[in-house]
Order: C-alpha cells, then sequence, then structure tokens
C-alpha cells in the first residue's frame, strides 16, 4: 500500500504538480526485444475461430473464446487452453466488430491448460486468397 505524499511544509509554496505528486514510470520494454510498435495491455474475452493446424485435414475450425493480453499494429498476445502452432490461423472479432486474421508465431505452455501464444496480424487478402483457395479445393471434389 502506498502512502500519500506529505503536504508540504507550512509556509512553502507549492510551485508544481510534481512537487506533490511524483510521475508515474513507463515501463521500459527489455533492449533485446525487437519490436516494430509498441504493445498495450489489454484484458478482453474475444470470439476466435481457430483453423485447423494443416488446412487439408479435414478438421473442422473451433469457434471459441479467448483472452487478449495486450495488443499492437503489429500483433496481439492471447490466452487459450490449448496448445497451437506456429503457422496456424486464427479470426478474432475485436470488441469494435471488426474480424482480423492473426498468424500463431509462437506458443509457450504457463500452466496446465494455459498457453499464451503471440500473434501477428496477416493481411485481409492473404487470409481471403488462402481461404478462396480452400474453397475453391473443395468445389473440385464435388464434381464427378
Amino acid at each position: 500500500m502506498t502512502s500519500c505524499p506529505q503536504p508540504p511544509p507550512q509556509g512553502a509554496f507549492v510551485e508544481a504538480h510534481d512537487d506533490v505528486f511524483p510521475r508515474p514510470t513507463i515501463p521500459r520494454t527489455r533492449s533485446d526485444e525487437s519490436r516494430r510498435f509498441p504493445r498495450f495491455e489489454v484484458r478482453a474475452e474475444i470470439e476466435a475461430t481457430i483453423h485447423p493446424r494443416y488446412p487439408g485435414s479435414g478438421q473442422e475450425p473451433e469457434l471459441c473464446n479467448v483472452m487478449m493480453r495486450d495488443l499492437s499494429r503489429g500483433g496481439m498476445n492471447i490466452l487459450h487452453v490449448d496448445q497451437l502452432f506456429p503457422g496456424q490461423r486464427i479470426d478474432v472479432v475485436l470488441h469494435n466488430g471488426s474480424c482480423r486474421a492473426v498468424e500463431v508465431m509462437w506458443c509457450k505452455r504457463l500452466a496446465h491448460r494455459c498457453y499464451t501464444i503471440g500473434c501477428r496480424f496477416v493481411k485481409a487478402e492473404s487470409a481471403a486468397k488462402e481461404t478462396g483457395d480452400r474453397r475453391q479445393g473443395t468445389e473440385g471434389n464435388d464434381q464427378p
């Protein structure tokens, strides 16, 4: 528990806000991190569609909720109960209603059924092209 700052002695004139209230410190990132964009801590549960690790495996995408931990212009970090793998695609619905495609870059186990997953945003056209390629591949199989 932090204590309130002591008032200035009687008769002293407070010249600035900083004389009474200390400036907040900004957490510094590690110097060995190679980040292109700053990240912002966000704690929010978001809807996600996790696509299968292997697109041609016949598995259906899994609709679930994940916990978003932080967000930047380049990507996000999420928590999920299952392990995911680099290259795996996830479609997330943000709180403003926008749907974004991300690609898993890394995954690390924190505890039993708790994985932290680093994802980067992928361009909409590359995600749409991949989905279109899958649709064309399945449509071709319907023909005799």
